[in-house]
């Protein structure tokens, strides 16, 4: 692998945005590129004033539109931006997440606040969308509380389905650092993002989590976990997400507890973190068994990162948008472009 280029796509202060958070990122048949993140106006937490935005690309990421916002209400939260991209319909499908400004994730989870999901799409690559539709009755049971989309890009499995991993929490937390009973589980939609339904759930202790297809049309599912310290979970499913076949640990991933993304490319798998027991050292790495194991890697800062996601362009090139910093991992989001 080797570094092509890289851009500066969102930074702290930047048209007045405290904090530019969570990116997430898909690229079309006809290599447009949408990047999506949290505009987080006060400050750089979880809730408040937060709005989903984007920058959009035509010429496979190499340059980049204004930053437009796409989805705000007012001092509310807006935030977990996930996209799918449907190459069947040419179709981008946008979830996200709902909940009131003043209320963060601790307050949702002990006492059951409001924290919606809603979806929209748009058939013309970015440039309309249509209106917001509240799904959280299809896609979330009464008994979860805290619930997040993503934040990553969803799959498309050979059936067309629309598979986007989610995590939520069904129990009251008192102390968030010491019990952790959130699980990543699967949605997913047979119409093209119009209806959803709850696939399945993974162990407790697992969180944000991003899906990949492998050639068989198997799901592998890799996790943000609790579950064994510094590590990876993985689960597979051999039903397009709607069962767990197995699920274990990968001991090879050192992770901190955050986010983290995987593609397929040409049938490599491709994995994107912080490298390390804290949210530093963004890495790239590359599998050829399907994530066995894991050899060749690649560091894109070796200072302050945290999230991440992956997208491959139409000039078969992998593209990276992470968050990283000097002081902090959450100072600016840049997009790297990876010859693989």
């Amino acid at each position: 692998m080797k570094v092509i280029s890289k851009q500066l796509l969102f930074d702290e202060g930047q048209n007045g945005v405290h904090t530019y958070r969570i990116p997430t990122i898909i690229c079309t048949k006809n290599n447009v590129v949408m990047a999506f993140t949290e505009a987080r106006h006060i400050n750089q937490g979880d809730a408040g004033q937060i709005d989903i935005v984007y920058r959009r690309s035509e010429d496979g990421g190499k340059t980049f539109g204004e930053i437009i916002t796409l989805l705000s209400n007012g001092k509310d939260t807006l935030g977990n931006p996930a996209p799918i991209y449907d190459e069947q319909n040419n179709r981008i499908v946008l979830l996200h997440c709902f909940n009131y400004g003043h209320l963060d994730e601790r307050v949702i989870r002990t006492i059951g606040a409001t924290r919606d999901i809603y979806t929209l799409y748009s058939d013309d690559e970015g440039l309309t969308w249509t209106t917001p539709v509240n799904i959280t009755k299809q896609i979330k049971h009464p008994n979860w509380r805290w619930y997040a989309t993503g934040p990553n890009h969803g799959v498309q499995m050979d059936s067309g389905r629309l598979i986007m991993t989610c995590n939520h929490n069904e129990e009251n937390i008192i102390n968030v650092e010491t019990t952790d009973p959130t699980s990543s589980h699967i949605i997913y939609s047979d119409d093209h993002g119009v209806t959803w339904n709850i696939g399945a759930s993974a162990v407790g202790k697992t969180n944000e989590c991003c899906g990949v297809k492998l050639p068989n049309n198997q799901l592998l599912v890799n996790m943000r976990t609790r579950y064994r310290g510094n590590v990876r979970g993985i689960f597979i499913s051999n039903d397009e997400g709607e069962t767990i076949d197995e699920f274990h640990i990968d001991p090879n991933l050192v992770c901190p507890v955050c986010q983290a993304s995987i593609i397929n490319y040409n049938d490599l798998l491709i994995f994107s973190n912080p490298d390390s027991t804290e949210r530093e050292n963004m890495t790239v790495k590359i599998s050829d068994d399907y994530g066995v194991s894991w050899k060749e890697s690649l560091v894109l800062h070796k200072g302050a990162a945290a999230y991440s996601d992956l997208a491959v362009n139409k000039d078969n090139k992998v593209l990276c948008l992470y968050e990283n910093g000097e002081e902090r991992p959450y100072q600016r989001i840049t997009l790297v472009t990876l010859e693989v």
